[in-house]
């Protein structure tokens, strides 16, 4: 189910219509909106809501499941309108394999972080400068059983003895043969990883020069993707690893983009092209509509960009996020 967002309802309007459709949580739905309230989805297996704050606490998602889905997913937060393509796209297809939800999740996130999607845009990018921010394309929340498989006959094993959790791209290295290096989900302790990198793949890598986030994939459970990116001041670099950890162990790592530590930039040059970009996209923070703008550098081409993100709030207060590359 994809289309605008709120806690409570997803609603999208057809082409060539004039009418809007949704669901909702309301016992008392608007016309063209479908109440899931007095309704059973004990025929569901998976449920995937994408769509802004969808899957936020009591809310459609919660909702769905309580009334006989095996499992609801959604977000928590805003999203933007191609990582809900990307994101589903690639979920779906690993369920279509016959893994366990909670053994496809690794993928996704991996094959995003990396830039392996159909779009080719590595998602990470786009996190919010802080390290620690969970960026919102990642703010999930699950309701019910994460051990949900979809059965068909092109069902494999489950996705916990796959060789790797990340696509093949050639501007990733991908390191797989890694044994004994543990790594506690959410313990905000990345020594254990850091030296590993240091030790056997980078040794110039200092966790002081990157910004770092580590996302859990299901709440409870001890698995994550961490993700380091290199910091040009405060613009953010496509190069960095991503870390996939499996019930507190390191199981791959992949080295994305390409190298920034001898390379000179120009911050000022960077920030005063920016402002001027600016000047075509004015900040708004409105009720009905917001925009962000995020600092990046991209390795590959040697430029500084920016993306800017535009969330709008219709007057049911649901909501749709795009976002665009800004080169300075």
């Amino acid at each position: 189910m994809a289309g605008h967002g709120s806690v409570d309802s997803v609603e999208w309007l057809p082409k060539n219509s004039n009418k809007t459709y949704g669901l909702t949580t309301s016992l008392s739905p608007a016309s063209g909106f479908v109440s899931t309230s007095n309704k059973s989805f004990s025929n569901t297996k998976v449920a995937l809501l994408a769509a802004c704050y969808a899957g936020g606490p009591v809310g459609l998602a919660y909702n769905i499941n309580r009334k006989g889905a095996q499992l609801a997913f959604g977000w928590e937060a805003e999203v933007e309108h191609a990582a809900l393509r990307d994101f589903d796209f690639l979920l779906v297809e690993n369920l279509a394999k016959g893994y366990r939800f909670i053994d496809a999740l690794p993928y996704v996130y991996a094959s995003m972080a990396a830039g392996t999607t159909e779009s080719g845009y590595k998602w990470d990018t786009i996190n919010y400068s802080k390290p620690q921010d969970n960026p919102p394309y990642y703010r999930t929340c699950s309701y019910g059983d994460i051990n949900v498989r979809i059965t068909n006959t092109r069902a494999i094993e489950s996705g916990s003895s796959a060789e790797s959790y990340t696509l093949p791209n050639e501007d990733i290295n991908i390191y797989s043969n890694i044994t004994n290096v543990e790594h506690q989900v959410a313990s905000n302790d990345y020594t254990n990883v850091a030296r590993y990198i240091q030790d056997n793949i980078d040794a110039d890598f200092n966790l002081n020069e990157f910004a770092y986030n580590e996302v859990e994939m299901v709440e409870g459970v001890s698995n994550s993707l961490i993700t380091f990116r290199y910091m040009i001041d405060d613009f953010k670099s496509d190069f960095g690893y991503n870390v996939i950890v499996i019930d507190n162990e390191v199981k791959e790592i992949v080295k994305v983009g390409y190298e920034l530590y001898d390379r000179e930039f120009d911050i000022s040059l960077a920030n005063e092209k920016l402002d001027e970009a600016m000047l075509s996209y004015p900040r708004t923070f409105t009720d009905s509509e917001t925009t962000d703008v995020i600092k990046l550098y991209d390795s590959k081409n040697n430029k500084f960009y920016c993306r800017v993100v535009k969330t709008f709030v219709d007057e049911t207060g649901a909501a749709y996020c795009v976002g665009e590359n800004v080169d300075l």
